[in-house]
C-alpha cells in the first residue's frame, strides 16, 4: 500500500490533474492535492510539502550536509514552515524565534550526522570504510545534534505532530472520497 505522503509527494509534481469521478476509480494526483488542501494542519501539510522539495535534489545528487542546506534558500515551502514555526516559538517565548526556528528546520530536513554521514560507527579517515567504535560527534544514533536544546525538541515534536495530523487527514479525506456513497458525487 502507498504512503500518503508518498502520493502526496507524486501529486505536487505531477502534469495530470483530471478527476476520476467513477465509481471505484482510483484515487488520482488530483483528488490527493484537494485532500491536503483540506488538511486541518496547516503547518503539517507545508512541512510535507518542504519535505518533498527538499528530499528529491538531495537524493538525486547525493548532497552533503552543507550542501544540502545550501539548497535550503532554493525552497519554496521554506519561508512559509519558517513563518508558522517561529509564530509557534514566540509563543513558548523564544528569544530569537526566526532563527531558531530556521535551525530547527534545517535539522529536520537533514538529520544525518556529518561526521560518520548517519552510519552510526567512526568513519576510517581517508579510506570510507567505518571501525567497530561507535561515532563520538552522534553517540552512535547516526543523527545530528538537535539545535535549540529543549526548546528545538519541543519544537521538532511539534513539527512532527502536525505531519502526522495532515497525513491522517489527508488518508482521510481520500478514503472518503473513495467510498461508495461519495464516489458518485464526485467525491469530497
Amino acid at each position: 500500500m502507498i504512503r500518503t505522503d508518498e502520493r502526496y509527494t507524486t501529486a505536487i509534481t505531477t502534469d495530470n490533474l483530471k478527476m476520476d469521478t467513477r465509481e471505484h476509480a482510483a484515487i488520482g494526483d488530483a483528488d490527493v492535492l484537494t485532500a491536503a488542501a483540506w488538511a486541518p494542519a496547516r503547518l503539517g501539510s507545508a512541512l510535507l510539502r518542504l519535505a518533498s522539495e527538499y528530499a528529491r535534489p538531495v537524493r538525486m545528487q547525493g548532497m552533503s550536509a552543507s550542501d544540502a542546506i545550501l539548497l535550503m534558500g532554493q525552497l519554496k515551502t521554506l519561508p512559509e514552515v519558517r513563518r508558522e514555526l517561529a509564530i509557534q516559538l514566540k509563543e513558548w517565548g523564544h528569544d530569537k524565534p526566526e532563527d531558531g526556528a530556521l535551525a530547527i528546520i534545517a535539522w529536520w530536513l537533514h538529520k544525518v550526522c556529518s561526521k560518520c554521514d548517519g552510519v552510526r560507527y567512526e568513519v576510517i579517515p581517508g579510506t570510507g570504510r567505518t571501525s567497530g567504535r561507535a561515532c563520538k560527534a552522534c553517540s552512535g544514533t547516526g543523527e545530528a545534534r538537535l539545535p535549540q536544546g529543549e526548546m528545538g525538541k519541543r519544537a521538532a515534536n511539534y513539527m512532527d505532530d502536525c505531519v502526522q495530523v495532515a497525513r491522517q487527514s489527508i488518508g482521510r479525506r481520500l478514503r472518503l472520497s473513495m467510498s461508495p456513497k461519495n464516489s458518485t458525487t464526485g467525491g469530497v
